[in-house]
This record gives C-alpha cells, structure tokens and sequence, in this order.
C-alpha cells in the first residue's frame, strides 16, 4: 500500500479501518516518526531496492516506489542518504 503516492494519514486509517488520530499515535510512538516521514522511510526502503535494476530510471524507480514526482523522490533520498538517487546507484554498483 505505501507504493500508492495518494497514501496518506486519513487514507492509511481508513485502510486499517481506524481512526486518524490513532493511526497518527501509534506509528509516532511505534516509529518515533510522523506518519508521512514513516512512509516515505517504507518508499526509500523500497526505492533502494529497485536502483539496483539498472533497467529502470530513476524517474520509474520514483513512480513504483509511490513518489509522486522525480523532484520529491530526489529531495527525499538525498536529504535521507547523503546522495542523489544516481549516486547511490554508482555507488551500489562499484
């Protein structure tokens, strides 16, 4: 579900079939993260996987990890790891 880029607090509780607060709660106190900051540790996870396909660009690696833009995606991963998407991939590949 956290590849979906429209996941987010409410649509995450419905999915759950509970409530927004104590979605928000139990993930804060579980993670030490806020919701959308714990998302988006699932999406890199998931995108750090996929930049060792080198068939895929970054921008398709950005939309199968359920970024909504390549910009985002960028940010995201860069302000996470230290490095652009294309630099974890030449890294990885060495």
């Amino acid at each position: 579900a956290y590849t979906d880029p429209t996941l987010n607090r409410t649509s995450l509780a419905a999915l759950v079939g509970s409530n927004e607060t104590y979605v928000r709660r139990s993930i804060q106190n579980n993670t030490g993260r806020p919701v959308n900051d714990y998302l988006n540790g699932l999406r890199l996870r998931h995108a750090r996987e996929l930049l060792t396909d080198k068939n895929l660009t970054v921008e398709a690696v950005a939309i199968e990890s359920g970024f909504g833009a390549r910009n985002t995606f960028h940010n995201i991963f860069r302000k996470e790891y230290g490095l652009t998407p294309d630099e974890f991939r030449r890294f990885v590949k060495r």
